[in-house]
């Protein structure tokens, strides 16, 4: 199968949610970053994913606000114990 005939997307939330939904894959290195392709239109299904359907997307962006939130925080030394 030619790859411009699958659904394809970058974004690694959307990747790991149609991985859940049991959606085979291929996956392709880009430089640092993966590419991840379908075999089949998944339209409807990343239209559920982007429109918070099932929570899905808020754990999303809740992981990348965790984050950034602690790429923003200074280092802090715990001690041991």
């Amino acid at each position: 199968m030619n790859k411009t005939d699958k659904f394809y997307t970058r974004d690694l939330a959307c990747a790991a949610y149609l991985k859940t939904k049991g959606f085979p894959l291929e996956v392709e290195r880009e430089r640092n970053k993966g590419v991840f392709y379908y075999p089949e239109a998944l339209q409807e299904e990343v239209d559920k994913f982007f429109s918070g359907e099932g929570e899905f997307l808020a754990f999303s962006n809740n992981i990348r606000g965790l984050k950034s939130q602690i790429q923003n925080t200074r280092f802090k030394e715990i001690p041991n114990g």
